[in-house]
Order: structure tokens, then C-alpha cells, then sequence
């Protein structure tokens, strides 16, 4: 399950030296509910046959939205209450998600050949570096010696090189298993928490009371009725959307304008280039011409 076998240990000794603070413990990690579990909600969850108890109580939700609805007790658009229905089925799709990477672990096998490679590679990894460091060649011709500091360099590649590797596969046990109440661990109880807090934000009755004023209505709107804050966005919407019509019937004029005056420099430019074409045909006729007069004579 991703439970490092020191944390595995220390959690079997607390649970059987001193059993009632692993109670407290687990109770500490619980994850509270806002306004409690009744007896009955406790007794069906206990007595339901299906081991998955957020289905259950979505099935719960769904059965009293639809009882609510049907006796006029849910004044919403069904618009509204239908996109009701999609965010707890996609809230469950989550919890599925989660459940999926707690309840499928690692390949067995792959988990110990990992592990078997591991225990080689620390056997054969000094064997290999010591091999070759340390070493050093006398200008005699003398057999290698190995020197103090080499000794010191193998210890250390050597600790090193293995600790990286086994430090890289305890970080994957950790990845394999991220829901815990370890320090590498997702904080689960600190967000369940804050999602009773907006929860129970919603329920205060003052809740709805510090909403500001829409700034479109004025900085002293405290003291207006509904109808007359109404009126003032109804203003503001007919002033914005008439200035923005008149921007944008400006713009186009704009436009147009700029594209009339393209479109007469263009014929503009289009006059001189026939006036100096007809203008060179003339003079090269002329020249033509006189040559030939130059040739008769």
C-alpha cells in the first residue's frame, strides 16, 4: 500500500501496546460531518450490503431532491436543479478516480524484481567502483597502489550512488500511496474542513446580507428598494448598450471613410500611370518619325 515498513511497525506497536490512543488517533483523522450523524443514517450505513457508502448517500441526495421537487419545496428553474444533478455525479466520478489509485496497487512483480535489482545493485555498485578509483601508477613501473584518499572517494560514490537509488524507489512508494496521514501524505482532513466552512457559510442566516451593491447603481444604494435598484440597471444597460451602438455605427463610418479614400487614391494613382504611359507612346512616335523623315532625305 506505499507504507514504509518503520511507519508500518511504530503504527502495529501503537495499536498494540497502548490500543486507546490509537483510537484517538484514528478519531483525530476522522472526517467530521456538518451537523453530525444520526443514529439512523449510522444504522443504515452499517446494514447497507454495498461497501460503497458515498453511492449510498448520493443515492440519498438524489431521492430527497426528487421528493422536495415534487411536493414544491425546490423553487428552482429545472435548468438550474438539473446541473444540480451533473455536479454530484461528477463529484462521485472523482471519488471513483481516488478510490481507483487506493484500491489498485503496483504490479506484485514488478514491485519485487524492483526490489531484488536494488539489493544487487548496492552489492555490485562499491565492487564496481572500487575497481576503478583509487588507483595510482608509480613513474617506476611499480604494480597500482591504492591510496588512503582513494578509500575515502569509493566510500563516498559508493554511499551516494546507492542511497540515490533507493532514495528514488521510496519516493515512488510514497507517489503509489498519496492518501495517508503521513507528512508526504495529501492533507485530507485540512480540505474536508475547509469545505465545511463554506458549507457552513452558506447556512448562517446573515450569509446573503454582506453582499455588495452593484457599483452600476451607485456608492449609496443601502437605502433603495429593489425595484428602484432594478430601475438603475435598466439605465445603466440602455445608456451602455446606446453608447455602444454609436461607437460601433462610428467605427463603421470611420471605416467606410477610410475605405473611400483608398479606393480614390488608388483610381488616382491609376490616372498617372495611364497619363505617363500615353504620354511615352506619344514621344516615342514622335521620335520615330523624325527618324524615318532623316532616313528619306
Amino acid at each position: 500500500s506505499g507504507l514504509s515498513p518503520y511507519r508500518f511497525v511504530l503504527s502495529n506497536m501503537l495499536y498494540i501496546w497502548d490500543p486507546e490512543s490509537y483510537a484517538a488517533q484514528a478519531l483525530a483523522h476522522r472526517f467530521p460531518v456538518v451537523g453530525g450523524v444520526s443514529s439512523a443514517e449510522l444504522h443504515e450505513l452499517e446494514a447497507s450490503h454495498s461497501k460503497d457508502r458515498a453511492y449510498l448517500v448520493q443515492s440519498w441526495i438524489f431521492q430527497l431532491t426528487v421528493s422536495r421537487t415534487q411536493v414544491g419545496g425546490l423553487p428552482v428553474p429545472p435548468p438550474i436543479l438539473s446541473r444540480t444533478y451533473q455536479v454530484l455525479s461528477d463529484g462521485y466520478l472523482g471519488y471513483m478516480h481516488a478510490a481507483r489509485i487506493a484500491h489498485t496497487p503496483f504490479p506484485f512483480p514488478y514491485v519485487q524484481l524492483v526490489t531484488l535489482l536494488l539489493h544487487v545493485f548496492n552489492f555490485i555498485a562499491p565492487l564496481v567502483i572500487s575497481a576503478f578509483v583509487g588507483y595510482h601508477e608509480d613513474d617506476d613501473g611499480a604494480p597500482a597502489q591504492r591510496d588512503a584518499g582513494g578509500m575515502v572517494l569509493i566510500v563516498v560514490l559508493s554511499f551516494f550512488v546507492s542511497l540515490g537509488y533507493q532514495s528514488l524507489n521510496q519516493v515512488a512508494r510514497e507517489l503509489e500511496e498519496p492518501y495517508g496521514h503521513g507528512p508526504n501524505h495529501l492533507p485530507l482532513c485540512q480540505l474536508q474542513d475547509e469545505w465545511n466552512a463554506r458549507l457552513v457559510h452558506l447556512l448562517l442566516p446573515d450569509s446573503g446580507k454582506g453582499v455588495p451593491d452593484d457599483p452600476f447603481i451607485g456608492a449609496e444604494a443601502g437605502a433603495l428598494s429593489t425595484e428602484q435598484k432594478q430601475r438603475r440597471r435598466n439605465m445603466f444597460g440602455t445608456t451602455a448598450a446606446a453608447l455602444l451602438s454609436s461607437s460601433t455605427i462610428q467605427t463603421s463610418v470611420d471605416e467606410a471613410a477610410k475605405k473611400r479614400e483608398g479606393i480614390m487614391h488608388q483610381h488616382q494613382h491609376l490616372g498617372h500611370l495611364q497619363h505617363h504611359a500615353s504620354t511615352d507612346s506619344a514621344n516615342g512616335g514622335g521620335g520615330a518619325a523624325a527618324g524615318g523623315g532623316g532616313a528619306a532625305e
